[in-house]
């Protein structure tokens, strides 16, 4: 009788510990989406511009500017850009979808006609984002930091 309760008890605190590491997971498991990216953003890029992977061509690419998330899946902003020196300011529209496990998409539209695709990762809660371009022919990462007025 004693080997029975024993075995109910231990099986009762397995239970109980499997119950307890269930919990946690969820409560580790990020729960994002659009709203997640609320504000203003400064972000950096750089890169590369790589018109055809068996030849030599390459062309420097960087930016730096401000993007404001709406929260519903838009985007607007300005962005100072250099492509391979050449100094070249654009305005930026577009719309983004963040997931559930705090990754998403997005497409912009540059003033200068230039469209562009990305995928990203949220960090810190929203604070940070990072991003890599995703259309052929280009090798370009983009840091985003939360604006925070003092």
């Amino acid at each position: 009788m004693n080997s029975r309760i024993s075995r109910k008890v231990i099986a009762c605190g397995l239970a109980a510990f499997a119950l307890v590491l269930a919990s946690e997971a969820r409560a580790d498991m990020p729960k994002c989406n659009d709203n997640t990216l609320t504000g203003a953003y400064g972000f950096t890029l750089t890169g590369w511009r790589i018109p055809a992977p068996d030849i030599n061509a390459r062309s420097a690419r960087a930016g730096v500017g401000r993007l404001v998330f709406d929260g519903e899946g838009n985007l607007n902003g300005r962005e100072i850009k250099s492509h391979d020196g050449t100094i070249i300011p654009v305005t930026v529209t577009g719309t983004y979808h963040v997931l559930t496990d705090c990754t998403g998409t997005a497409n912009v539209l540059t003033s200068d006609a230039e469209q562009r695709s990305f995928s990203f990762s949220i960090v810190e809660t929203g604070e940070q984002v990072m991003a890599i371009q995703t259309d052929p022919g280009r090798a370009v990462t983009v840091s985003f930091t939360k604006q925070r007025s003092k």
